[in-house]
């Protein structure tokens, strides 16, 4: 093949893979544009919808929330127990029995969280003075459902960091908790005073 053809045909190509690449950039451009409007007008009917309920409910809204929340976890709790029935497994077992006995303050939780949402949205202006309160609420229910997490998972594997970890946050819940209070009100002070 004479050495001009084989130029041409690089050059040829060359062109072609360019050619090739800026079709996709311009694919990929319209892609993610197209999947910024969608995700903006996503976001947009999900506040519309969000705000029409909290507007024509008011504050049984998040009465409704923690009540559709109990029945979810009360249905995955008989859905637990029904799959273990003919697994016999402890471990499950041991979560659906946990679950069940404090149910209650699960559905105390889906309330503060849920109230805590709606006075954020209701009171914009006026939230800020307690924030830290929720704030703090949402980290020792944290704490303590994660601190039953580590021991049940230290119950069967029996690690020496894990027991160390959730005996230090069993704890000092409260002492994280409040320290979670006066950073948020410190961090409040300090936004205010800038």
């Amino acid at each position: 093949m004479p050495k001009r053809s084989k130029r041409k045909l690089k050059t040829q190509k060359k062109k072609f893979e360019r050619t090739i690449e800026q079709r996709f950039k311009d694919f990929a451009e319209e892609v993610e544009d197209l999947a910024e409007r969608f995700d903006f007008h996503v976001e947009k009917k999900s506040k519309k919808i969000e705000s029409h309920w909290f507007g024509t409910l008011g504050f049984l809204w998040p009465l409704i929330g923690g009540v559709f929340g109990l029945l979810f976890l009360a249905f995955g709790i008989w859905l637990l127990s029904w799959v273990n029935f003919s697994l016999q497994n402890i471990f499950i077992s041991t979560i659906t029995n946990f679950l069940f006995i404090n149910i209650h303050w699960f559905f105390a939780a889906f309330l503060l969280f849920g109230y805590g949402d709606y006075l954020s949205r209701r009171f914009t202006q006026e939230y800020w003075t307690i924030s830290p309160i929720f704030v703090s609420m949402r980290v020792y229910f944290t704490i303590w459902f994660s601190v039953w997490i580590l021991k049940l998972i230290n119950l069967y594997a029996e690690n020496e960091i894990i027991r160390v970890i959730s005996n230090f946050l069993s704890l000092n819940i409260w002492g994280i908790s409040v320290l979670f209070l006066v950073l948020g009100y410190v961090g409040i002070v300090l936004k205010k005073l800038l």
